[in-house]
């Protein structure tokens, strides 16, 4: 891996192929085809590594910063993998194009649920690639029930990558469309997953009209605590079956991608 000025040597990453997929469910006596797509994604998506191992690590810091309070929790973390094979059944079905987050979350918190998708920037993909991530994730979302309290949340490498691309999504965005928030990695480095991080893209009725104000810098603006962000619904989960709590695999055998 190139780490400037020189090359730094990481870990192996070695990675089974569609043959060896194959092998392995012959071994356990089920259908190849699920494997070796699995193999597949791993092969086509392994140079993120980095960008997978840091954005898995937004939730395992989340689940941590969480485990001790009495009335929240992490109750859903589910990977890239598994939001790519769920979202693409979605939208065959629906017709629309795949989003796929880099994570998506669950938080119980006094009972409500707030979902997120987890977007995680480490400042090598150009603004025109997060233009039409953007584009294609409020396309994936459009006509879904509360739509509008479906938050994506994107962590940029630096505040100017946030000031850049909060005018891209305010853009696209049209009035029932999913909600995007903001922050940089400085901000969580030093705030945590549960400080406040998140600042709303979508302008307030006093921006709106014609012509558009001045655009406001996101420093200047107030941020909310994950905790803050409007919930989708309520669950019937409690506390003890967030993710982290003592014994809380037993209550999901499933683990921690099952509701």
């Amino acid at each position: 891996m190139a780490e400037p000025p020189g090359i730094t040597r990481r870990p192996s990453l070695l990675l089974i192929s569609p043959r060896g997929a194959r092998l392995l469910a012959d071994l356990r006596g089920e259908s190849p085809w699920p494997y070796v797509r699995r193999a597949k994604d791993a092969r086509d998506h392994c140079w993120h590594v980095v960008h997978d191992l840091e954005a898995n690590g937004f939730f395992i810091d989340l689940m941590l910063a969480s485990r001790l309070a009495l009335r929240e929790g992490v109750l859903l973390w589910v990977g890239e993998e598994t939001c790519r094979a769920d979202r693409r059944l979605f939208a065959k079905e629906n017709r629309r194009p795949v989003a796929t987050p880099d994570g998506a979350g669950s938080y119980l918190i006094a009972g409500n649920v707030i979902h997120f998708d987890l977007e995680w920037d480490r400042g090598t993909a150009s603004l025109i690639r997060l233009q039409k991530k953007v584009r294609t994730t409020i396309r994936y979302f459009k006509d879904i029930r509360n739509a509008e309290r479906l938050h994506i949340l994107f962590v940029l490498s630096r505040a100017s990558r946030e000031e850049a691309l909060r005018p891209i999504i305010q853009d696209a965005l049209d009035e029932d469309s999913c909600r995007f928030w903001t922050t940089t990695l400085e901000r969580l480095e030093v705030e945590g997953p549960l400080g406040r991080l998140w600042c709303d893209t979508r302008q307030t009725e006093a921006e709106q009209g014609w012509p558009p104000p001045p655009r406001v810098k996101a420093a200047t603006l107030p941020r909310l605590r994950l905790t803050e962000l409007p919930p989708f619904d309520k669950s019937t989960r409690t506390i003890n079956d967030c993710i982290g709590r003592a014994r809380w695999w037993e209550r999901r055998p499933g683990g921690g991608e099952v509701l």
